[in-house]
């Protein structure tokens, strides 16, 4: 049951500021595996996705477990209960039907493949800014590398860039968002350190066929749970590879998003001119006894394992010393003499570092790098180079959807070896009332802290909110409507506050989700969009939530729709 608020209980949320900046993006986001479909058609090879959703069904959870009581008690959550959280929710490690009636896949999903148009359409009628979508690797590279390109997979996006341009709305495009072809997954995926190459191939080919176009690219979509999904079986792969297969993950992954930028910087970006980041994700962990320093220690360990352990690496150049020095005690106590978490050669720290901008003028700080200047034969000095190539960021996207507490990890036994390494529990904030009852909880203050630790932390790098929304039961429309409008009230109110009081370079917001989509192995239980899908219609229909008329406020408008007043009354007149 959702708790009903008083005044007071939504008057914190109130925000003095309405208008976002005048070049500030607003629009909404969704991926390719949870919304095309046309899994095997036209081209399109077999994706990690696929191959887990045809084999694994007990993985997945669908609308009959989508019920409290189906879960385990979660007054303390600890990662010996959940393996990881997504979206606001904690990941558990439960096995649910694995024979179903009806198996619950991404094959046709919201059949998005097939209307192009209609989607567009609505977009349109929306007035967003922009669109953030992906580009499926197996329906471009059916092979994963470029030895054959697919037309029908080209003809595809080609479509729906060009729609979306011919209607004013500006692409925001994620290269990899989860979907792996099968094919390199098959040679180790993530875990075999030649996949550097093979994305190298993919970037190269997208840059060159839509870079005309695109002028926002994001590399990797949240590579904290694309490499947890090595170590345990919070998403595709699957593989229970824990202190092992993530940190393999993760240390290719930065690798990769850098060899993407840096082939952009050098071969693409003088004639597109466009930007390139990352997107990561973060929950904001608040200690679970504020008197307490071992608990803000464990909220400052849960932030490295989750978001520093990739940006640290992008802006200093190497892991934060607290997942290193995990890593090795834990090695220690068990007797485990394997490099679990490989080291960065100087090559290669010099490849992904972000070094804070520098002029023309100050360079005393330059490390000595002339045997790589040489190797580029594309300028005429190592000034020059240096100037041009000194960052693997343009801006930096953050998915974030709730907060939680952090507390020291209570007990070592049946734990992973990955859980040892970080020692911080998880817990939810029980003063915070349910948004839903799948544990997005509405901590908008959250999002302010986390836009501010990252200033302080990373220079106040550009910033790019990729993901933020929160998903409805889809039962009592009233109830869904006030929910979403509540929280994306509060969390937009975050980002003023954190834009016109705090300073934080915040350029653009995106809601998620365009549509209700599969979620993962949540399945189709879980209704982010600001669309209803029918997905007991073949062809997918979509229809307008009643909380549509707040998002179409804010896109035509760019103000902060005036709903305080509207929540109150919702909630409390009709009760007398």
């Amino acid at each position: 049951m959702t708790v009903q608020p008083d005044r007071s209980s939504i008057e914190h949320l109130k925000c003095k500021y309405k208008q976002f900046p005048e070049k500030f993006m607003l629009g909404t986001a969704s991926s390719a595996y949870q919304i095309e479909g046309a899994w095997n058609n036209d081209g399109k090879t077999e994706s990690i996705w696929d191959r887990v959703a045809h084999t694994k069904q007990e993985l997945f959870a669908d609308d009959l477990e989508s019920d409290d009581t189906n879960f385990p008690n979660v007054n303390m959550i600890s990662e010996n209960k959940f393996s990881c959280v997504s979206k606001g929710r904690p990941m558990y490690r439960v096995k649910y039907k694995q024979h179903r009636a009806a198996p619950i896949t991404g094959d046709i999903a919201c059949n998005s493949y097939y209307k192009v148009d209609e989607d567009v359409k609505l977009l349109k009628e929306l007035k967003v800014q922009s669109y953030r979508f992906s580009l499926s690797w197996p329906r471009i590279l059916p092979r994963g590398e470029d030895s054959y390109i697919n037309p029908a997979g080209v003809q595809y996006y080609n479509r729906l860039i060009d729609k979306l341009i011919e209607n004013n709305i500006t692409p925001i495009v994620t290269i990899y968002h989860w979907d792996l072809p099968q094919c390199i997954q098959d040679l180790g995926g993530w875990c075999n350190k030649q996949i550097i190459e093979f994305f190298t191939l993919y970037v190269r080919v997208v840059f060159r066929t839509f870079g005309d176009r695109v002028k926002y690219w994001i590399t990797i979509n949240e590579p904290y749970l694309v490499s947890e999904s090595y170590g345990n079986e919070a998403g595709a792969p699957a593989l229970n590879k824990s202190g092992y297969g993530d940190y393999l993950a993760i240390h290719h992954t930065i690798l990769a998003h850098a060899t993407a930028y840096h082939i952009y910087n050098r071969e693409f970006r003088p004639l597109q001119n466009g930007q390139i980041g990352i997107s990561l994700n973060m929950e904001w962990y608040y200690p679970k006894n504020v008197s307490s320093l071992e608990d803000h220690y464990a909220a400052h360990r849960a932030r490295m394992w989750q978001f520093g352990v990739f940006a640290h690496p992008l802006f200093f150049g190497d892991y934060p010393e607290d997942v290193k020095q995990g890593v090795m005690e834990t090695n220690q106590f068990c007797g485990i003499s394997l490099k679990r978490l490989h080291d960065f050669s100087e090559n290669e720290k010099y490849l992904i570092k972000v070094p804070f901008r520098k002029s023309k003028n100050d360079l005393s700080k330059v490390p000595a790098q002339e045997h790589i200047f040489r190797k580029d034969a594309t300028f005429d000095t190592f000034e020059q180079y240096f100037i041009l190539n000194s960052g693997t960021l343009d801006f930096l996207g953050i998915n974030h959807y709730f907060s939680v507490h952090a507390t020291k990890l209570q007990s070592t036994q049946h734990q992973s070896l990955k859980t040892r390494d970080s020692n911080f529990e998880l817990s939810l904030i029980e003063e915070i009332p349910y948004s839903n009852p799948t544990w997005i909880k509405e901590t908008p203050k959250g999002m302010r802290n986390l836009l501010c630790w990252i200033r302080d932390t990373y220079g106040n790098p550009k910033i790019i909110i990729t993901e933020n929304g929160v998903s409805d039961k889809g039962q009592n429309e009233d109830e869904d409507a006030l929910i979403k409008r509540r929280y994306h009230y509060g969390y937009l109110s975050a980002v003023l506050n954190a834009i016109y009081e705090d300073g934080c370079n915040v350029i653009g917001y995106e809601v998620w989700s365009f549509l209700d989509s599969l979620e993962w192995f949540f399945g189709y239980r879980e209704k982010f969009g600001m669309y209803r899908v029918d997905f007991n219609d073949q062809n997918r229909s979509r229809y307008p939530k009643k909380s549509l008329q707040f998002f179409k406020q804010l896109f035509q408008t760019r103000t902060l729709p005036d709903v305080l007043n509207d929540l109150y009354c919702e909630n409390n007149c009709d009760r007398g």
